[in-house]
């Protein structure tokens, strides 16, 4: 990552995604989704909020799951959606659909509760883009990895190795975990919040 992705006056005291430059003003729309469809899970900042808690710490109702809302807007919040962001290995998440729409007297109700509504059982993550042995097969079943139509020949594949936790002695990730972890793309530096939101629905 170079220094010209990063917005030069960021202060910590901010919003963690307020520290990239988007660049959103002269990049097409094809360029965008050409380079989407290049990401694979080497290249992602899964956890992008780790280096802020020391500025933000992690609060618990950040893993309350359900409606919220701000006014007369409502939206559902799930962040078992995107354990990783957490820390934690990705599990198969529940549909959107299993929270049952409600009036606002029920959502305040549930949300002055939030202890109640906790995503729990997750599992610390051994290496960044962590998840279960079948959570890809679902992805695959559910999603759409790219986006411009093409065949598959040249393609990057965005079936990790994640799932397969190799850890030494000491209980480290091997070097393969450690590439697949530390790998860094300049894409989600400008695009922090826009990577396949069909997966990472949530609000953070």
């Amino acid at each position: 990552m170079g220094n010209r992705d990063i917005v030069p006056t960021y202060q910590e005291v901010q919003p963690r995604a307020a520290r990239y430059v988007t660049g959103r003003h002269n990049s097409t729309v094809k360029a965008v989704r050409l380079q989407l469809d290049n990401l694979t899970h080497a290249g992602v900042i899964w956890n992008p909020y780790e280096a802020h808690r020391i500025t933000r710490p992690f609060e618990s109702i950040t893993l309350f799951s359900g409606f919220i809302r701000l006014g007369a807007s409502m939206h559902r919040h799930m962040p078992e959606r995107v354990l990783r962001q957490y820390g934690y290995e990705q599990t198969v998440p529940r549909s959107p659909t299993t929270i049952d729409s409600a009036d606002m007297s029920v959502i305040d109700e549930r949300w002055l509760h939030f202890a109640e509504h906790l995503v729990t059982g997750m599992v610390a993550a051994t290496s960044a883009s962590a998840c279960v042995g079948d959570y890809m097969v679902w992805y695959r079943s559910v999603s759409h990895p790219y986006i411009l139509p093409s065949g598959e020949e040249g393609r990057p594949s965005v079936l990790p190795h994640q799932h397969c936790h190799n850890l030494d002695e000491g209980g480290r990730p091997t070097p393969s975990q450690q590439e697949h972890a530390c790998s860094v793309s300049h894409l989600v530096h400008i695009y922090p919040l826009f990577i396949y939101h069909d997966v990472f629905n949530v609000i953070v």
